[in-house]
């Protein structure tokens, strides 16, 4: 071998061995997740008002209709681009502070202060949106690709608490990717896995599994786990005696930025197995107590978790074999995952955005 080539082989070797792995695609390239993002707590949303939320790249509004029903729309007017969250609600429409243009549920204009016909083409995007929990939901995309994640028991028979849990400088998908991290959970929220689990159900747009493991405060429990898109988890088991549900979930905003909120629940108990009223009584009271320890376990993983995504760079770099078959196969789902731009254009700001990035002479 030839100096030179010898040279080549030991640059190529060493290069390699100085770089990092794969890099992931930031959320906003080539669009957003196509996931259901909760926007804001329910009872943030009162009947006769405009409110005004950050979403993925931009801005969407959202209001309730007559009917009380909560609805999402792109925030910009389709007349000049105002923004619809400074207006107000007249009867069963939306109105555009400043000339006055009117907008129905569905985001079609329909009417404008001088009598003159709306454009055909001014209309709102109208975002896919469920009120579940006490989260409003708006889906990035027309059409729905999966069901609005929910517990397997219906809202009625279960007592929650949900919550604003946190705001992390990192992309959903990322945040989320926690979930299936096992070596993480072990070596900083200190859990003890029975076994590590190794079966896995991948769908087009949900992982489900088991684990049975040992948290502090928690105790011992068996978790049926689900990763709703890239953004939201829930986790069915029994804990301390009592079924018990959590679920977290994140709204993308561009940064990177996400918002996670977290419901925790267990199932109502009916009055007439409770006996006496005071036992009755007590029995409230345990629910609302397993309750706030529920809430609590999730916002100290929330903390614990916080400095770590704050300053991370991340890339899929060197994954440690089986102990890491869990997050390789979320990483798999998260990558090929599909995005959608359809609204983009429609919820940015994109001139204050481009002036903001004109360099001063």
């Amino acid at each position: 071998m030839t100096d030179d080539v010898t040279n080549l082989v030991n640059t190529t070797s060493s290069e390699s061995r100085f770089q990092r792995g794969k890099r992931f695609v930031p959320q906003g390239v080539n669009g957003y997740d196509e996931n259901w993002y909760p926007i804001c707590l329910a009872k943030e949303v009162k009947p006769g008002k405009l409110h005004g939320f950050k979403y993925l790249n931009g801005k969407v509004i959202v209001f309730r209709t007559h009917d009380g029903k909560a609805q999402v729309l792109s925030a910009y007017c389709r007349h000049l681009g105002v923004d619809l969250s400074e207006g107000s609600v007249v009867g069963s429409t939306i109105r555009c502070p400043y000339h006055h243009w009117d907008y129905d549920q569905t985001g079609q204009c329909v009417k404008t202060a001088i009598g003159a016909e709306p454009p055909p083409r001014a209309k709102l995007f109208e975002f896919p949106t469920r009120e579940s929990f006490g989260l409003i939901w708006a889906y990035n995309g027309e059409e729905p690709g999966y069901d609005l994640p929910v517990f397997p028991v219906p809202e009625h028979e279960l007592e929650y608490i949900v919550c604003r849990a946190s705001e992390v400088p990192m992309d959903p998908f990322m945040l989320f990717s926690n979930t299936m991290d096992l070596q993480h959970l072990i070596s900083l929220h200190k859990a003890k896995f029975d076994s590590l689990p190794d079966k896995f159900e991948v769908g087009e747009r949900t992982i489900s599994y088991s684990q049975a493991m040992s948290m502090p405060k928690l105790g011992h429990s068996t978790q049926q786990v689900t990763c709703h898109g890239t953004n939201c988890i829930t986790l069915v088991s029994e804990v301390k005696g009592r079924e018990t549900f959590m679920m977290s979930a994140g709204l993308a905003i561009r940064g990177p930025l996400t918002k996670t909120f977290n419901v925790s629940a267990t199932r109502r108990t009916e009055a007439s197995t409770c006996g006496s009223v005071l036992s009755q009584m007590r029995e409230r009271l345990a629910i609302r107590a397993h309750i706030k320890l529920v809430d609590a376990f999730g916002k100290r993983l929330n903390a614990e978790d916080d400095p770590i995504f704050r300053t991370m760079s991340p890339r899929m770099d060197r994954l440690a074999g089986n102990a890491d078959k869990a997050l390789k196969t979320y990483f798999d789902f998260a990558t090929s995952y599909p995005r959608s731009t359809i609204a983009q254009d429609l919820i940015c700001n994109d001139y204050r955005d481009g002036a903001q990035r004109i360099e001063v002479v």
